[in-house]
């Protein structure tokens, strides 16, 4: 008897999950398909399900989902992270967001495909959050405008079209008290505890809290690897939080994990241009993926 064949959903599913493993460099995460997603919970990643039309902007957003979660897998220590992170609830905010940035610009400058799906979950996450509609009067979402001028800074893009006019209204400002630490992330985008010390720099320069001195900095984490804690993925715009860990693989391993990350990608924007037949996707949005492997905020 002939095997069933798949349906364009299914080949979307699986191409995006096999090339998440591979950005993450995680053969063992778990990918399901979930209307809570995004999340990452240890090694269980959780997405969106897939939209009946895979050709829209939707499957891009969901793409980019993936790559953020992916990348904070492979390019985020948790526990560093911490020993830095400020205490109140402002420099905090920018502390999370400027880390996002960082994850992401790391992906962003390494491939043109992952690029271009975090492009568009930052833009819907513009949309979402209403940054394309500030008003003047309300207090800026200073997390979301640093965000925002980290990656220009990091990746050499301006901000979306929906949230370049509140970025440029408070640029001005920002640049006068926090430039020259700006300057400063790019020689440490892969250094993730010297970019957090920068980034508290930025913190303290925007008055929201304290530099760091020699006497309350904290030891250097003795542990790269990826934290298996639960957590959801911070940027949607950079805000899906997504995890952990430093890649380590040879050069052989990695040039084939690029490969087959290329291969599954042209897969799964392959499957966007086939029409659907039948609503077979929503019975099995919930499926987990095999094991095998996948850089704002809400």
């Amino acid at each position: 008897m002939a095997a069933k064949s798949e349906t364009p959903t299914e080949t979307f599913k699986r191409a995006l999950a096999h090339a998440a493993r591979s950005l993450a460099e995680q053969p063992d995460l778990e990918i399901t398909f979930s209307g809570d997603g995004p999340q990452l919970n240890g090694k269980h990643a959780i997405l969106p399900h897939p939209p009946r039309d895979l050709s829209g902007k939707e499957s891009a957003r969901i793409r980019g989902l993936a790559d953020q979660i992916a990348l904070r897998i492979a390019h985020h220590n948790d526990a560093a992270h911490a020993r830095l992170r400020p205490a109140s609830q402002a420099a905090r905010a920018v502390y999370e967001a400027v880390e996002t940035a960082r994850i992401e610009a790391i992906g962003a400058n390494a491939m043109a495909g992952v690029r271009a799906n975090l492009t568009a979950a930052l833009e819907a996450a513009v949309q979402k959050k209403g940054l394309n509609r500030w008003e003047e009067s309300a207090p800026p979402p200073l997390a979301d405008i640093v965000s925002l001028m980290v990656r220009e800074r990091l990746t050499g893009e301006a901000p979306p079209d929906g949230a370049k006019a509140l970025v440029d209204r408070y640029r001005a400002e920002i640049e006068a008290k926090a430039g020259a630490d700006l300057d400063r992330l790019a020689a440490s985008l892969d250094d993730q505890a010297a970019f957090a010390r920068v980034a508290r720099a930025i913190i303290a320069d925007l008055d929201l809290g304290e530099a760091l001195s020699e006497e309350t900095e904290p030891d250097e984490p003795g542990d790269d690897s990826a934290s298996e804690q639960a957590q959801e993925p911070e940027n949607e715009t950079g805000e899906s939080e997504q995890q952990e860990g430093e890649s380590a693989d040879s050069d052989d391993a990695e040039a084939s994990d690029r490969k087959v990350d290329g291969e599954d990608q042209d897969e799964a924007e392959a499957a966007e241009d086939d029409s659907m037949s039948d609503s077979d996707d929503e019975a099995d949005a919930g499926d987990a993926e095999p094991p095998g492997r996948p850089n704002a905020r809400d």
